[in-house]
């Protein structure tokens, strides 16, 4: 039996027991008949992209999937795209230009689902419209510099090609999610959709750890002649990556997955599964060995009990059993070699912290000289050289310091712009929602708790593969939230008015 079958069978067992799993522990609000079209969709791009041998076929019945299964209803498309969203690695490839233009722009598994099933949602939304929501003329602006600079010692195909790639990829998720989750049950169904979606990944990534294989590489080989990432062994043991390029990517989505599950807790009601879950996906975030994402679970935990009305009781409590739990672990071997992995406490792979200190100086002295707008040739220069790595790359492990270096202080400050004023508002409006409306408190707290570990998740990676894709994906999904408790707290206004 070949590898590339070999695999196929192993994803499509694994997935069929996890969907299986997931089917009997449904919240009350989705249906067992859309799960089951939800689950034939993912099989039917699964199944495409392991028989098709081409990419050129690939998206073509990726295409007539969205076209012809998926129905034509705007919310449920954006309910699929969730729920898609990564079922495939990013599959590259160049879209034949012509004219003399070499290629139009390059093609990715996300950016197709994207133009299939966002792009004319995004031409036909009407409302709210554009700048109604206060987060959009920040999206606007970081968008309208970053298009400005993208003609900087470039030709003007490129900066056209530029400029189209970050209108699909940044504008028309964060739009379509911000305008078409315009309910609260909209909203559940987003979270329960990202959760399933990423749900298989979770146990293929501990099985990769434990057969020390990459599953997904024989896939991409057979699709685009390479591998999705290199075996990169961290204390005896394979760091998984499943479909992303990098350990940390699959971690970074591990994270976002347990946030979803601390959500949907109350509503899963077969608890054993829903332990289950939880294991899986923590199991799998540890099996990626990436410390970056193990801060950023942390993190979310930390902010999520942070918000919450009994906060410093929680906090202590946790805390205490954090200590005890570390403390134990110190006497056993499984556990020593588990705390010499952790950040700033451990010994193992110390170099990759020390890395992200040198960079960030370095990056620090080349911005000195570019400091508003950036540079264009940043990566020439004498300090980030003294940055390249034995593998012969410049390894930028940190998405704010690329994106100061590329557009200065200036495009920085833009993008922070935008995810500040979303947590903020939603900082002070978890303050004026009436109690009664528990879920949608707690809403609001997991998603200000994942927006901010995805913040500081990011300060650990460069921008590539998925990383992006969440990013702008969650701040749309806060913006709609956001959206949808301003109408929530004017009804109440209005009744108590018209008591």
């Amino acid at each position: 039996m070949s590898e590339l079958i070999y695999t196929f069978v192993i994803v499509l067992v694994l997935s069929g027991l996890i969907f299986w799993l997931t089917k009997k522990a449904l919240p009350e609000f989705l249906t067992k008949q859309e799960f089951n079209r939800w689950r034939l969709v993912w099989f039917v791009i699964v199944i495409a992209a392991y028989l098709s041998r081409s990419l050129w076929l690939l998206n073509g019945v990726i295409a007539a999937t969205c076209i012809l299964l998926i129905p034509r209803k705007p919310s449920d498309r954006v309910i699929y795209y969730l729920v898609l969203l990564c079922t495939l690695p990013t599959l590259k490839v160049d879209i034949p230009g012509f004219g003399g233009m070499r290629f139009i722009f390059t093609l990715t598994y996300p950016r197709m689902m994207t133009l299939m099933l966002l792009l004319g949602l995004a031409i036909k939304a009407n409302k709210p419209k554009l700048f109604s929501l206060k987060s959009d003329k920040y999206v606007v602006l970081f968008l309208a510099l970053i298009s400005y600079m993208t003609f900087r010692d470039n030709t003007f195909t490129n900066s056209i090609r530029g400029i189209l790639v970050d209108l699909i990829d940044i504008f028309v998720p964060y739009f379509v999610l911000s305008r078409y989750l315009d309910t609260k049950a909209q909203l559940d169904k987003a979270f329960l959709a990202i959760m399933i979606g990423l749900a298989p990944l979770s146990l293929i990534g501990c099985l990769e750890s434990l057969r020390h294989w990459h599953i997904f590489d024989a896939l991409n080989i057979s699709l685009t002649g390479s591998r999705i990432t290199g075996y990169d062994i961290r204390e005896g043991s394979l760091r998984a990556a499943t479909i992303f390029k990098s350990p940390i990517v699959l971690g970074y989505v591990m994270v976002i997955g347990l946030g979803l599950l601390t959500y949907l807790n109350p509503m899963i009601k077969n608890r054993r599964i829903f332990a289950l879950a939880v294991f899986a996906f923590a199991a799998c975030l540890l099996s990626t060995m990436s410390r970056g994402p193990w801060v950023g679970a942390a993190c979310m935990i930390f902010v999520y009990m942070w918000t919450d009305r009994e906060a410093i009781k929680k906090i202590t409590l946790w805390s205490f059993a954090a200590i005890a739990m570390v403390a134990s672990l110190s006497f056993t071997p499984l556990g020593t070699k588990f705390l010499d992995l952790l950040p700033f406490v451990g010994t193992s792979r110390a170099d990759t912290v020390d890395y992200r200190a040198r960079l960030f100086e370095q990056s620090m002295i080349v911005l000195k000289h570019h400091p508003w707008f950036g540079s264009t040739t940043f990566l020439d220069t004498p300090e980030m050289e003294s940055m390249r790595q034995g593998q012969g790359i410049i390894d930028l492990v940190n998405s704010f310091l690329v994106i100061a270096l590329k557009y200065g202080f200036v495009g920085l400050a833009l993008f922070v712009a935008i995810f500040l004023v979303l947590l903020l508002r939603c900082y002070f409006i978890l303050k004026r929602i009436p109690p009664s409306e528990v879920d949608l408190i707690r809403m609001g707290r997991i998603l200000f708790a994942i927006v901010i570990s995805i913040m500081l998740m990011i300060a650990t990676v460069s921008s590539i593969d998925y990383v992006p894709v969440f990013y702008w994906a969650f701040a749309g999904i806060l913006a709609a939230y956001l959206h949808v408790t301003e109408k929530t707290i004017r009804q109440f206004k209005v009744a108590g008015k018209s008591v």
